[in-house]
């Protein structure tokens, strides 16, 4: 019997459950390249979303493996096979950060009415991705890079862990000049 990705639905809607808003749980159907169920999704992502294979999942997989941890420890993604050993889908859960960056990104305020000092201005999303872009791309003109070059360096900021923080695709995508459309074209690209 093949299996098929749409018999575990209720699996992720326990686990979005059990786990929280603070954990997105998504079901992706590899077959199609799409999210099939999505727990609390950031950035938006929502059911029927194309889903890209990432590099190191691809790399993974190739191994044999049958989960891989994010980098960052933000998440992880575990292998649906067939018997066969195909992949048919993903069972992928990765943390929230979002809501902590806001909780930072208000912190001063709540401070300055307790008549206390804040802290010295963090770095947010956009600061942390402008960051990663001067290091890729020194003294650059990023909107008027050629499309090769903003294809390379979606795929370093991708190997880099940028796109697990919810906004990147939308923040990268403002840095570069380009739609968010076309970022995750990009990334599908690579894959």
């Amino acid at each position: 019997m093949k299996l098929d990705p749409r018999d575990l639905i209720p699996l992720v809607y326990f686990l979005g459950a059990a786990l929280g808003e603070a954990v997105e749980v998504a079901l992706v159907d590899m077959m199609e390249e799409r999210y099939i169920v999505v727990c609390h999704g950031m950035n938006g992502r929502q059911a029927d979303d194309p889903y890209v294979l990432p590099p190191r999942l691809k790399k993974a997989l190739a191994q044999g493996r049958d989960w891989i941890e994010s980098s960052d420890r933000s998440g992880a993604a575990y292998f649906l096979r067939d018997q066969e050993g195909g992949l048919r889908g993903l069972l992928i859960l990765r943390r929230n950060y979002g809501s902590l960056l806001d909780v930072y990104a208000n912190l001063g305020e709540v401070l300055v009415s307790l008549g206390l000092t804040p802290p010295a201005a963090g770095k947010g999303l956009e600061d942390l991705v402008d960051q990663e872009l001067d290091r890729l791309l020194p003294d650059r003109d990023i909107p008027s890079l050629p499309v090769r070059e903003k294809k390379l360096t979606v795929a370093a900021l991708e190997e880099a862990g940028v796109f697990q923080v919810k906004g990147a695709v939308n923040c990268v995508a403002n840095r570069l000049g380009v739609s968010a459309p076309t970022v995750y074209r990009y990334l599908k690209k690579m894959s």
